[in-house]
């Protein structure tokens, strides 16, 4: 008998692990449940995979070597923490990065611990192996075979956070890392609700047709947020997409814990001294916490609740946290969520004209106070429909619901052909005079390109206050019908160019394919005239740019790929470079190199770049032509093919060879080394 190809759908929490296992061709799945848990208990839906580890006391002798995962089960004795906080130590993040991740700070003093790291990779082995010994047995049952794992990850993490994270997951499921898909947890959480809810959100009217929804994902020590538009495609079936880029902040309900029991422990050492001079025990502690686990619904603003506490099983005494310790412990712990996801109302408040819909999800959300604050914005910000919460909307295996809207969003997959064959077309928005302070783009934006209407020259000028970016509608000439304008109520945002040169500009967009992969490629011809070669047709710069296109299945959006360097190659192509990205840009060619300044010079740089005399200029770094030192060390090296005023200094052309480098000290501090060439740049 055939097996069945299946996506492994991973959700690494703070609390717990869930796995999930989708079978495409059915559209069938199974929840992957730890049978050593079969109950609800006080931290733990019946079936979860408890994410909690003991890392920091490695034996109680010098012989035993104790497990770091112990499953849903716990050692008093031993403190305990979140193995998903591992991640940040892995990828040395310092106090100022986690300043609003309170819980992870017991892990901070021994991030460059050797034996310490060791103890907290060994502990995430140990967890994701016991979750992978229930996922073999269930395929095993089944008749399934894993074709591929989706893992999901907080926007906030970089990419070499979740390479990390997609190391371990090939390590313990012996799976190829390309078969490893990353999501971020808000993506999922859409792709999840879209798919199993939109009946009945359509059902109650929560949702019309063409609305943009607000996704707030409010996990115990993260907040992670997005927007999607929801469309009709041919079929008048419901699709959607990503409006805006995700966003997120650290803080969360396990950092609120965290804190009231810092406070608690406050509360005993300064009264220790009138009954036991001592401070809280490990397993004291963690009967504190868990005591305030069981009320913490209660607690909170709104509620004016205190907290009665014994700092030991044997003593008495009962110590009182008041309810305002309780209540500013709650808001240091979520006043990074609470103002992103305001920021995020206004955001799409301010740019849609269409209705918003809020709906909110995670472990966090369900207290009152957290649901209290977020219908408040939306009365705030004229966001007039009701927020939906979605713990409402299904209760039966609510926490495994990121795992399956990860398995989803793979299956749903498709290549940047397909989509670009719906209609998809791009256009060039614009924010007239950023400079003023202006903060709303236009409404329409001048088509540029699609699959069937491609080497279109739209020509515009700038005064060099404006800013542009490249928009995407997925389905304009499905219904503008060979229109020339995208309007912003139906893209979204594919790259931010910033403010061009002032001047005259061309602009050119097409496909091409690269062979033997088909990897499809955003062909980008530039060209740019300053004021005083309008007349004369002489084009000061004129520059071409290759980019890759890959489809983001947690968007369900053609992005381009690996995008800070994409937009950054995209940006040097207008004039604008991002250094800090597009020094890891794989896109860079030998006759167009990065603008690298550091100061005093970038006033000097800058200059040159815009300056009309030169018919081809880039700036690169000692380092990359003549010397060992480091990229912020180095003074810049100015390449030209023309003569090169400096701060009114001259140095003409040399007559000797092209890659002569001759020194030359400015006006300024800085030393140049500049280097003649001998062929311009077409």
């Amino acid at each position: 008998m055939a097996l069945h190809d299946v996506i492994l759908g991973l959700d690494l929490g703070s609390t717990s692990l869930r796995a999930y296992l989708h079978y495409p061709d059915k559209d069938i799945g199974h929840c992957v449940e730890n049978r050593a848990s079969i109950n609800n208990t006080l931290r733990f839906q019946r079936g979860d995979f408890s994410s909690k580890g003991h890392p920091f006391d490695q034996s109680r002798s010098s012989t035993q070597v104790l497990p770091i995962y112990l499953g849903n089960e716990s050692d008093s004795d031993r403190r305990a923490v979140s193995l998903k906080f591992a991640f940040y130590i892995f990828a040395d993040a310092g106090a100022d990065q986690l300043q609003h991740y309170y819980a992870v700070r017991p892990l901070l003093p021994r991030k460059h611990d050797a034996r310490f790291r060791s103890r907290l990779w060994r502990g995430l082995h140990e967890l994701f192996g016991k979750v992978r010994d229930r996922v073999h047995e269930v395929c095993q049952a089944k008749r399934f075979r894993l074709a591929s794992i989706a893992i999901t990850v907080p926007v906030q993490w970089t990419l070499d956070l979740a390479d990390t994270y997609r190391a371990l997951v090939s390590q313990v499921f012996e799976h190829e890392k390309d078969q490893i898909s990353c999501i971020t947890e808000t993506e999922a959480a859409a792709h999840y609700l879209f798919k199993e809810s939109l009946p009945e959100l359509l059902a109650r009217r929560s949702l019309n047709k063409n609305d943009l929804v607000l996704f707030l994902d409010f996990g115990g020590h993260t907040m992670n947020s997005c927007a999607f538009h929801v469309e009709h495609d041919s079929q008048h079936d419901p699709v959607f997409y990503q409006a805006v880029k995700p966003s997120g902040a650290g803080g969360g309900s396990e950092h609120w814990e965290y804190l009231v029991g810092e406070a608690c422990a406050t509360l005993v050492a300064e009264d220790a001294a009138a009954w036991d001079a001592r401070t809280l025990s490990t397993k004291d502690r963690q009967a504190i916490l868990n005591s305030f686990h069981q009320q913490i619904d209660l607690c909170g603003p709104g509620s004016n609740k205190g907290f009665y506490f014994r700092a030991n099983e044997k003593d008495m005494r009962r110590f009182h946290l008041s309810s305002a310790v309780i209540d500013d412990c709650f808001e240091k712990a979520l006043a990074g969520p609470l103002r992103r996801a305001e920021k995020d109302m206004i955001k799409v408040a301010a740019r849609y004209s269409h209705d918003v819909l809020v709906v909110v999800t995670g472990g966090t959300s369900q207290h009152h106070a957290v649901q209290d604050r977020i219908r408040q914005m939306c009365a705030k910000h004229d966001i007039e429909r009701e927020p939906v919460f979605a713990d409402s909307l299904e209760i039966a295996y609510s926490s495994a619901k990121i795992a399956k809207g990860a398995t989803f969003a793979l299956s749903s997959s498709q290549s940047v052909k397909q989509f670009l064959e719906n209609g998809a077309a791009i256009g060039l928005q614009t924010l007239q005079d950023g400079s003023k302070k202006n903060t709303l783009w236009d409404d329409i934006a001048p088509f540029l390109m699609s699959k069937d209407r491609q080497d279109f020259k739209y020509e515009f000028s700038t005064n060099g206050a404006d800013e542009f970016r490249l928009i995407c509608d997925p389905f304009f000439e499905r219904h503008s019908f060979g229109g020339k304008f995208l309007h912003h109520s139906k893209t979204y945002d594919l790259a931010d160019l910033g403010k061009l040169a002032a001047g005259r500009w061309a602009i050119t967009l097409s496909l091409a394919t690269t062979e033997p992969t088909g990897e499809v490629l955003l062909r980008v011809q530039a060209v740019h005239k300053r004021v005083a070669h309008w007349s004369t047709g002489k084009a000061i710069s004129r520059k071409h740019r290759d980019i890759p296109l890959y489809y983001s299945t947690g968007a369900n959006s053609v992005l381009l790929r690996s995008e800070d360097m994409g937009e950054a190659a995209l940006c040097t192509t207008f004039g604008n470079g991002r250094t800090e990205a597009a020094t890891r840009s794989p896109f860079w060619s030998d006759w167009d190199s990065l603008v690298i300044t550091t100061p005093p010079a970038a006033a000097s740089a800058d200059w040159l770049a815009e300056s009309h005399s030169l018919s081809s200029i880039s700036v690169e770094t000692i380092d990359d032509i003549a010397c060992g030192s480091s990229v912020g060390d180095c003074s810049p090296v100015i390449t030209s093919s023309r003569k090169v005023r400096m701060q009114n200094r001259v140095v003409k052309p040399s007559r000797r060879s092209p890659g002569m480098l001759a020194r030359r000290k400015a006006a300024s501090p800085s030393k140049y080394v500049i280097s003649l060439g001998s062929s311009p740049i077409a």
